[in-house]
């Protein structure tokens, strides 16, 4: 096992500490923590020289004047002879030592690249690059496995074909788009080599949620650069927008500068909804001051408008498609010889290649588990694989139902991202289990790590969001014990440079509680997620306040976020029918405009009219999911069952795990004339997931949609179905959609005879 030795002077003991810290304490050997007691110090430190695979030396000025560093490193370099010495490794983490002062053998003789390092996260990226690079030297199949591409052949050209043109002279960053599991990654790496940077090189990586922006970035480049203090970071935060990319310019060259790379895991923040980059992102790659190289590689879902390179020189764009069977043959075939997998024939091959469709991470997983299960258990379980695979949301919960990772899901849907440490003080001497449950979720794609050291984790958007969606709560006691420890660790740190996942916790909370003051609006992705979790919240009132106090005080967010926060303001101000929605909404443009005048007369419940803005609203934007579904609510509003079918199945099936896109569907569907064999199994379908669904109203959507079921496809006899309606009213007195489906069962039979129209939900 590799082990470094990290000599360094008793006056920057914390810096290697921290060091130690993020590499970990058993790829390291450190006084304070390897020494053994009662042995003389001077024998321990050469045993353990003598027990190292490489000697880090942190130079400073102390270092450099300290007699315990100087036998040090004398020792190190008697053991490490001349065809050894690349085990050497020197850093300067002194600020104010030049490369001048230091020794003439460090700096001429042995010509060691003296580069200084402020920050430990930096250096341990560094030295866990070198040590890849001995454990492939050791491994072979591990590095492979770590390097291992097959196919994609046209998509590298077409890589090279951009990146050797003179257009690729001015590349800055490479947009790599496509579904989850289709090797973005990999491919990333692939190119980061065709530029020139070593296999080896680990990429420092970010991870984004909707709605976050410049101020968000700049948080996760400085949680790994280091470069600004607490108090300093508040200060970037209050620049002017154009200032702030500025400061993502100066963080990323500071990263550039130690030959490495940055990664970023996108949902829909550099690629926007409406498929163009965000203006920061503009003002980031266009500066000239940015280092003339291609550092920025964005892995995204949704792919970039079409004219994004000729309108943006700095950025290229490539999408990747799923592999054909040939390639997905070859890369099976690969990944069984470096396992040494000797049992699996050309049937097998052929049976597994023609289930895995889509995803090498499945292939991996798959050799994986044949080399350690019988091969009929694997195809046995290969279904389930493939079905969570698929992302849906259904599967993933019922895959993981064990308490504590259900637990686990919830906390991760609580936080935006979530620290290491934070996890560790919830679940205690349980760590080890919570991680590996972390880990088989990264396996799935719905968790990913990134920051120093991989140290904090962040749920999927679309998962946390249908969690919390659906309500899912705690058990009373992990939903005090979870809080105990979230007041216990914002109390012992409140700086944003110490936990930042805690740092940016507390200011939502604080939003939420309506506390006010400058501080708290910092960070515009956070002020508009609360926003959205209060309008969920349905307190409107508390929308309205602090929309007002933040678009009257604050002027250093980028314009689509004021945008963002005036929709939101208009949507309140909707809800709560206020007269001062009309001049508010004049500060909206395009098919907002039309889809908020709609929405106002959908609450005002003049569903005709919102039907018209609405249908305005589709004609300048004719993929506007909301639109659409707030158009089925006008429509169903008016009992126009047959106008609303087409587009309440397109909104089902973009959104299946939605019970009030099921119970939609179900209700036109439902009263189709002429009802085909697979509409029934449609009605069959639709049921079933609503009954399976996590939303709290799953329960009596089901009940509303069971009572229209049994009348319109069963036809349940009258006084069944009279005993089936009185028992439902029972347990759901004050539903409108129970109320809804009787009435209007009533009024086709003729026993209610006045038509009441019902609120839509």
């Amino acid at each position: 096992m590799i082990k470094a030795f990290i000599s360094h002077s008793s006056k920057q003991k914390s810096f290697a500490l921290e060091l130690v810290e993020r590499l970990g304490r058993d790829y390291c050997i450190i006084d304070c923590y390897n020494f053994e007691p009662a042995y003389k110090t001077l024998d321990e430190i050469y045993r353990k020289i003598d027990n190292s695979t490489v000697f880090v030396l942190l130079v400073s000025h102390d270092s450099l004047k300290s007699e315990w560093v100087e036998k040090e490193i004398k020792f190190a370099i008697h053991k490490l002879d001349s065809d050894k010495l690349n085990r050497f490794w020197p850093y300067i983490i002194d600020e104010t030592l030049n490369v001048e002062e230091c020794p003439k053998w460090m700096k001429n003789d042995e010509c060691f690249n003296l580069r200084k390092f402020k920050s430990p996260y930096i250096l341990a990226c560094d030295i866990e690059q070198k040590f890849r690079k001995i454990l492939w030297e050791k491994n072979t199949r591990r590095q492979l496995l770590d390097t291992l591409m097959v196919g994609r052949n046209e998509d590298i050209a077409k890589f090279e074909d951009k990146f050797q043109s003179f257009i690729g002279l001015k590349l800055r960053s490479l947009i790599i788009s496509g579904r989850d599991g289709v090797g973005k990654d990999t491919f990333a790496k692939q190119c980061m080599q065709k530029v020139g940077y070593p296999p080896e090189i680990e990429p420092y990586r970010i991870s984004t949620n909707p709605n976050e922006n410049v101020e968000n970035f700049i948080i996760y480049l400085n949680i790994i650069s280091r470069t600004y203090s607490d108090d300093e970071l508040q200060q970037v935060l209050s620049k002017e927008p154009k200032e702030k990319a500025k400061t993502v310019v100066k963080l990323l060259n500071e990263l550039y500068n130690t030959q490495s790379v940055v990664f970023v895991n996108d949902d829909m923040t550099c690629v926007l909804p409406n498929r163009d980059m965000p203006q920061w992102l503009k003002d980031v790659i266009e500066d000239d001051t940015l280092n003339n190289q291609l550092g920025l590689f964005i892995m995204t879902r949704k792919s970039p408008n079409s004219f994004i390179e000729s309108e943006h020189p700095q950025v290229a764009h490539i999408q990747l498609m799923p592999l054909n069977r040939k390639d997905r043959v070859k890369l099976f075939i690969n990944y069984v010889r470096a396992y040494k997998i000797d049992n699996i024939t050309e049937e097998d091959v052929n049976f597994f290649v023609d289930q895995l469709l889509q995803s090498p991470q499945q292939i991996l997983q798959v050799v994986d588990a044949l080399k350690t299960k019988p091969k009929a258990l694997v195809k046995k379980d290969i279904q389930n694989l493939i079905h969570i695979g698929d992302k849906k949301i259904q599967p993933l919960l019922e895959y993981f139902s064990e308490d504590e990772q259900r637990y686990l899901l919830i906390i991760l849907s609580k936080i935006d991202f979530v620290s290491y440490e934070l996890l560790e003080g919830i679940f205690e001497e349980r760590i080890i289990e919570a991680m590996e449950a972390i880990g088989e979720m990264m396996e799935y794609g719905i968790v990913c790590a990134f920051g120093p050291s991989e140290r904090y984790f962040r749920l999927d958007h679309y998962i946390a969001d249908y969690i919390r969606r659906c309500h899912m709560s705690l058990p009373k006691d992990w939903e005090q014990h979870v809080d105990n420890v979230l007041e216990k660790q914002i109390a012992e740190s409140k700086s944003i440079t110490e936990d930042t996942s805690l740092y940016l916790y507390d200011i939502k909370r604080r939003i939420l509680s309506g506390k006010s003051g400058s501080s708290v609006f910092l960070i515009p992705s956070i002020v508009v997620g609360t926003i959205v979790e209060i309008y969920n919240k349905q307190d409107y009132k508390l929308v309205i306040q602090i929309c007002d106090s933040v678009l009257t005080e604050m002027h250093n967010y980028y314009e689509d976020v004021v945008r963002e926060l005036r929709y939101w303001l208009c949507l309140a101000l909707c809800r709560t029918q206020k007269e001062r929605f009309f001049d508010e909404v004049k500060n909206i443009e395009g098919a907002d405009y039309y889809f908020l005048l709609g929405f106002y007369r959908r609450i005002e419940k003049n569903y005709s009219r919102a039907e018209y803005y609405f249908r305005k609203a589709l004609d300048i934007s004719h993929n506007m999911q909301r639109a659409k579904r707030e158009l089925v609510t006008a429509l169903l509003a008016q009992n126009k069952y047959q106008d609303a079918l087409n587009m309440a199945k397109e909104n089902y099936e973009s959104n299946p795990e939605n019970s009030y896109q099921i119970h939609g569907y179900f209700r036109c569907l439902v009263r189709k004339s002429n009802l085909d064999r697979n509409d029934y199994l449609t009605l069959e379908e639709l049921m079933g997931a609503m009954k399976n669904n996590h939303s709290d109203k799953h329960e009596e959507l089901y009940s509303a949609m069971n009572i229209e079921y049994q009348a319109y496809i069963k036809h349940m006899p009258y006084e069944s179905l009279y005993e089936l309606i009185k028992e439902t009213e029972n347990q759901f007195p004050n539903s409108y959609n129970v109320k809804r489906a009787v009435h209007l069962y009533m009024f086709k039979r003729g026993i209610d005879t006045k038509e009441i129209i019902f609120d839509e939900d």
